[in-house]
């Protein structure tokens, strides 16, 4: 685990995406580089996830957050009792997002003394809660016929109508995109 200014630094690398791979052809299975309250990205020789931050309104002191990300990741995988699957490290990343988040609510060390695990089952359930009505929104435009595009100068999503969205995907492998639609 690494934060994004570590990985442009060790890399000498603007992109995150080029970092990651990079950071992979060192020889590592896996990578994961945090980007503060813009969330993390999971690396593997065969694929990529993203995950956002934690929504909140409010965060109170961030220090330690990255800390509370790495021990919330690691704390899930080593509750798996095995060896990581795909699965598993990608809701680990969504378990470290979910204690950081609780980590940022008070300062220093104070709202991880009182968290219980059922805060942190029940912000885990709204976290999925969250990302499935993106993703069920971000379907519905797809099913219009709209395409979202990124732009790569600001980092922002938009929406953009195509001529044929069946041939657009068949460009871009609509196979290798499978789990998201």
């Amino acid at each position: 685990i690494i934060n994004d200014g570590e990985a442009r630094l060790l890399t000498e690398q603007p992109s995150l995406i080029k970092a990651g791979r990079i950071i992979l052809d060192y020889g590592l299975k896996y990578v994961v580089i945090k980007k503060g309250e813009h969330g993390s990205m999971l690396f593997s020789k065969g694929g990529f996830f993203s995950a956002p931050a934690y929504p909140l309104e409010e965060d109170f002191d961030p220090t330690a957050a990255g800390d509370t990300f790495g021990g919330g990741f690691f704390g899930y995988l080593a509750k798996q009792n095995k060896k990581p699957t795909d699965h598993d490290l990608r809701k680990a990343v969504i378990y470290g997002s979910v204690m950081a988040s609780f980590n940022v609510e008070d300062f220093s060390l104070e709202r991880m003394k009182r968290l219980q695990p059922a805060e942190i089952e029940t912000r885990y359930k709204k976290f999925k809660e969250i990302s499935e009505e993106y993703d069920n929104f971000y379907k519905s435009i797809l099913m219009q016929g709209k395409v979202p595009v990124r732009d790569t100068e600001v980092g922002i999503w938009g929406i953009s109508v195509a001529d044929n969205v069946y041939d657009l995907f068949k460009k871009i492998n609509l196979q290798k995109y499978k789990n998201f639609l």
